[in-house]
C-alpha cells in the first residue's frame, strides 16, 4: 500500500494529526459564527499548498521553496512596519484572515539550514564556517522576532537547528556546549536573571518566567493558565469526558485552548488513551524521519528531513512540556493540532516539498536502500 501511496511512513502520522487538530478546532469552533468556515478553507488552502509542492520536480520544488523562504525572512521585517494585530506586531491582514510570517519563517529557516549545512555534496560549508553561517543566520532571524515578540518561535527553531547541526559535519562541540549551557544558566539563575530578562523581553513574558520559577508560591491568578489546563487534563482520566456539548463550555474556561493548550482539550474529551495516540503519532512522525536519514549521505535532501523531524518533534515536546508545568509558559502552539492557518499552510509546503525532493530517491519506500544526487 505504501509504494502503491508512493508516500514515506512518518509522514501518515502527518496526514493523521492533521485530521484530528481540524475536527477539534471544529469541535470548539462556535458554529453561530464564521470560525468553522475559516478553519476549512485553510485547511483546505494547506492542502493545496501541500500538492502544489509535491507534483513539482525536485531542483524546481527547491528553486520555489527557496523563493518562499526569502519571502518569509522579508514578511518578518515587513510586519514590524505594519499596524499591531491583538496589541503585538506578528500578523498580517489580508481581508478577513490573518497571517503570521513567523510561522512560514520556520520553514525557511529549516531549507536555509539545510542548504547551508547539507549542500556541496553533504560537505556545507565546512566545520566551522557553516557553524558560523548557519548562526549568522539564525542569529539575524532570531532578532527579528524577538521584536514581534515570538519568543516560543524563537526557542522551537533553536531546537530544529540544533538537530540540524548536530547531524551535520559542523563542529559538535559549540552545538552541544552552547544549549547545555543556557539551559543550565537559566535553572541556576533562577529569579536573579530577572532584571536581564526585563531589558529584552515584555513585561508578561517576564511574569511568566517568574511565575514559573515560584512554582506553587505565585498568585493563584498568575497560575491559571496553567492551573486550568491540569485540571482539564486531570478531568479527563483515562477514556475522556466525551465531545459532548456540557463539555465543550466547560471546556470554555481553559484559556488558549485552540492554541498553546489544545493538548488538555484531547486530555480532556479523549482521555489519556487519546492523548497517548496523539503522541505517539508525533514520535513516530519524528523517529521514523531521523531513522529514514540514517539511511541517507550527507546532502540538502537528508538536512531537510532532520529539519522535518525537529520541527515535529519540538511543537510536541515544548507544547506539552508547559501544560505539564516543566518550563514558563511562553506560547507553543502544537501544530497541527493548535488553530492557525500559517502553520497548517506551511507544515503542508514542507510536507509537499519532502514528498517531491524524497522522490529523487532509488528504493525510497522500502526504507531499505536511500540513494541521493
Amino acid at each position: 500500500m505504501f509504494k502503491i501511496l508512493n508516500i514515506p511512513n512518518f509522514i501518515y502520522p502527518v496526514f493523521i494529526l492533521s485530521f484530528f487538530g481540524i475536527s477539534i478546532q471544529l469541535y470548539l469552533s462556535d458554529w453561530s459564527s464564521e470560525d468553522w468556515q475559516k478553519i476549512i478553507i485553510l485547511a483546505t488552502v494547506s492542502c493545496l499548498a501541500g500538492y502544489f509542492f509535491s507534483k513539482q520536480k525536485p531542483n524546481v520544488a527547491w528553486n520555489f521553496s527557496i523563493i518562499m523562504s526569502l519571502i518569509s525572512f522579508i514578511l518578518l521585517i515587513a510586519v514590524l512596519f505594519l499596524p499591531e494585530i491583538r496589541n503585538i506586531k506578528s500578523w498580517i491582514q489580508i481581508g478577513a484572515f490573518t497571517f503570521q510570517p513567523s510561522e512560514l519563517s520556520k520553514v525557511g529557516l529549516i531549507i536555509a539550514n539545510s542548504i547551508i549545512l547539507g549542500g556541496n555534496n553533504g560537505r556545507g560549508l565546512g566545520p566551522l564556517h557553516g557553524f558560523l553561517f548557519c548562526f549568522g543566520i539564525n542569529s539575524i532571524i532570531f532578532i527579528l522576532l524577538a521584536q514581534q515578540p515570538e519568543v516560543g518561535t524563537i526557542i522551537v527553531m533553536l531546537g530544529i537547528t540544533w538537530l540540524q547541526v548536530i547531524c551535520s559535519k559542523v563542529s559538535k562541540f559549540f552545538s552541544v556546549l552552547l544549549p547545555v549551557l543556557a539551559v543550565i544558566t537559566f535553572f541556576i539563575g533562577g529569579l536573579k536573571l530577572v532584571p536581564l530578562y526585563e531589558k529584552v523581553l515584555n513585561p508578561y513574558q517576564v511574569k511568566r518566567i517568574e511565575t514559573f520559577l515560584l512554582g506553587e508560591e505565585s498568585s493563584s491568578d498568575d497560575r491559571y493558565q496553567v492551573e486550568s489546563a491540569h485540571f482539564q487534563i486531570a478531568q479527563g482520566g483515562f477514556w475522556g469526558s466525551g465531545f459532548s456539548e456540557s463539555v465543550k463550555e466547560e471546556l470554555h474556561w481553559l484559556p488558549e485552548r485552540q492554541n498553546d493548550f489544545v493538548i488538555a482539550v484531547f486530555s480532556r474529551t479523549g482521555g489519556f488513551l487519546l492523548l497517548f495516540v496523539v503522541v505517539s503519532l508525533y514520535f513516530w512522525s519524528a523517529f521514523g524521519a531521523m531513522d529514514f536519514s540514517d539511511k541517507m549521505p550527507n546532502s540538502t535532501s537528508r538536512q531537510l528531513v532532520i529539519g522535518f523531524a525537529g520541527y515535529m518533534a519540538f511543537h510536541c515536546f515544548f507544547n506539552i512540556a508547559v501544560s505539564l508545568e516543566l518550563i514558563p509558559t511562553t506560547g507553543f502552539p502544537l501544530i497541527p493540532l493548535s488553530q492557525g492557518g500559517s502553520g497548517w499552510i506551511s507544515l503542508g509546503c514542507l510536507v509537499g516539498l519532502l514528498l517531491s525532493v524524497l522522490s529523487d530517491h532509488v528504493n525510497l519506500y522500502n526504507s531499505r536502500v536511500v540513494g541521493g544526487k
